[in-house]
């Protein structure tokens, strides 16, 4: 049926035009017990933040805009989906994909390190838990982006999850093998590994496994098209939101607004007090006079 076109007084308010189409984005974030090492320097002038407070810092930069320390701007995404994926030892959904990122940020807020029965780093199932909430996007059309941020290497395995050596029971991915299943889905991952380099006088197990680290989340990274950094300072995990964000452009604005300043009452008042007068006048001495 033939889509009518209904003309009336109005005027659009061009002040609130609505971004045409944003990106389906999953933080995957974490919030293992070294995320609240104080070592990250944010800037020049203020003391060290912890790495959770630092990632959270940059990361409402990058989605709600605004200056950063060294004096560059990001503009804000308002049309991006966001939502939030939390890990230790164990992967959690904080925030379910949303528009709404007053709320997102609300849950951003109030994360807290982890440690106890939680110690530990499943990036594997971290990224698997966030693939799953991206591919339930159902506009084909939109981009579906992953960010992983870890201060660690992946090191929880089958054998350490309870239950998980029961027949049909496996509840752990290596991080490789998840990268492959985003690769399938057409979602890009983008990792930033924000632990340092070895301490001193780290055994050369502790050196090779901190290196091996890193180059499984540059391969997660390269298997999905997308890009890892390397973040152990304000300054670097603002460098990193920044690529990332000129490389998940946000498309133009497009020609609708949120409302419209009707004028049809006006209109139709000022021809009613017409009409109106019209009919009273008929009936008075100026009919006589026309």
């Amino acid at each position: 049926m033939p889509r009518r076109c209904v003309r009336r007084p109005r005027r659009p308010d061009a002040r609130t035009p609505l971004p045409s189409e944003g990106i389906a984005l999953v933080m995957a974030l974490d919030v293992s017990g070294s995320m609240g090492t104080e070592d990250v320097a944010w800037s020049l002038n203020s003391p060290p933040a912890s790495r959770l407070d630092a990632a959270r810092r940059a990361l409402k930069l990058f989605l709600a805009g605004g200056d950063a320390p060294d004096g560059t701007k990001f503009e804000s995404r308002p049309g991006d989906s966001v939502g939030l994926v939390v890990f230790a030892a164990v992967p959690q959904t904080a925030c379910p994909l949303t528009l709404n990122h007053s709320v997102f940020f609300k849950v951003v807020d109030g994360l807290q390190p982890k440690g106890g029965v939680d110690a530990g780093t499943n990036i594997g199932d971290a990224l698997a838990e966030a693939i799953v909430r991206l591919d339930a996007v159902d506009n084909p059309k939109k981009a579906r982006v992953l960010i992983l941020l870890s201060d660690g290497e992946h090191n929880v395995f089958k054998e350490d999850v309870p239950d998980a050596k029961k027949p049909g029971i496996d509840r752990t991915l290596k991080p490789r093998e998840a990268a492959q299943l985003a690769a399938n889905l057409n979602v890009k991952i983008y990792t930033i590994d924000a632990g340092g380099e070895p301490p001193p006088g780290s055994t050369p197990d502790m050196i090779a496994q901190r290196l091996a680290g890193r180059q499984a989340l540059k391969d997660v990274a390269e298997m999905t098209s997308g890009k890892a950094f390397h973040a152990t300072s304000g300054t670097d995990l603002l460098a990193a939101y920044r690529e990332i964000s000129a490389l998940e452009k946000v498309k133009d604005q497009a020609p609708i607004y949120r409302k419209h300043f009707e004028y049809y009452a006006w209109f139709a008042g000022a021809a009613l007090v017409l009409i109106l007068s019209t009919h009273a006048l008929d009936r008075t001495l100026w009919r006589a006079v026309t």
